[in-house]
């Protein structure tokens, strides 16, 4: 995993960084006029190193890949090995403030949040930068920033469930069965398919022939005294006039909603012998499955 590898970096950055040191030590004590050249070559090479774990530390703060606890970790490895390595306080400053800002230039870099997100992050940015400046911030954002990272994974699923959803609530959720289907959609809207035309007499086929549809006005009537079916609801014209049955699947959510609806008109109307018959109704709160067993 990517974390192992990080830690293992870090170990040997860290090795480094001693065996540096030491070299630092020996030459003092054993060399004279050279040391000043070899302490040049062991600086450079240090601030290398150190520049080594900014990195680490940043590719930490911004992964998304890694578990919050690793990141934790890591970052925390980083700080450390930079406050015991670094020459001056100014210089574990510096290399600290480097990796925090380089952190957030990454996260509103790479990181596709929504304007409003990007924003605040700019200003939580900002502010940490004034504060550093003036004195009034004594504490690094490490944990605000592996938070905006951590984040990101379960915002881009909530973009991906809102859009979903979006793309169900103008298809409709589509459920299959042995009768037929039918649709609820999430605004408060319910689609189904009328069944029972081919019992239709042939006068009241004919009607059914001369509706339109997304104009002409159905209603729906329950029909507990059914021989058949307790459970069944009529679906007829405003004058009366037989259409069929509300599918056996769409009973449940339709009875959940019936002294709720608010428009109840024909949707679809194929143009078969036997025609094809969809019903559209809007109702009010929600839809629920109603418990007709």
């Amino acid at each position: 995993m990517i974390w192992i590898i990080i830690i293992i970096v870090i170990a040997v950055v860290i090795v480094l960084i001693n065996s540096s040191s030491t070299k630092d030590k020996k030459y003092e004590t054993t060399l004279s006029s050279p040391v000043t050249k070899r302490s040049d070559s062991n600086e450079k090479e240090m601030n290398s190193l150190l520049d080594k774990m900014v990195s680490i530390g940043l590719d930490s703060l911004t992964s998304l890949e890694m578990t919050h606890d690793e990141k934790i970790d890591i970052v925390e490895n980083v700080v450390n090995s930079i406050n015991e390595n670094s020459t001056s306080i100014e210089q574990e400053q510096k290399l600290l403030l480097k990796m925090a800002t380089k952190a957030y230039d990454k996260i509103l870099n790479e990181l596709k949040y929504d304007e409003n997100t990007l924003e605040t992050i700019r200003n939580e940015r900002e502010d940490f930068i004034a504060g550093i400046a003036d004195g009034t911030v004594e504490s690094y954002p490490w944990d605000e920033l592996i938070a905006w990272s951590d984040g990101y994974r379960e915002y881009l699923q909530n973009q991906l469930d809102a859009v979903e959803k979006e793309i169900k609530r103008r298809k409709g959720t589509v459920i299959s069965s042995g009768f037929a289907n039918y649709y609820i959609n999430d605004d408060n809207t319910l689609k189904f398919e009328v069944s029972g035309l081919t019992h239709l007499t042939e006068t009241e086929l004919a009607k059914v022939k001369t509706l339109k549809k997304n104009d002409s006005k159905v209603v729906l009537e329950p029909e507990p005294n059914n021989e058949y079916d307790s459970n069944a609801i009529l679906v007829k014209t405003e004058d009366g006039s037989k259409i069929g049955y509300v599918n056996k699947d769409a009973l449940p959510f339709v009875h959940s909603v019936i002294d709720r609806i608010t428009k109840c008109q024909i949707s679809k109307l194929s143009d078969h012998e036997i025609p094809y018959v969809w019903v559209f109704i809007v109702y009010d709160g929600e839809c629920l499955e109603a418990n007709n067993d």
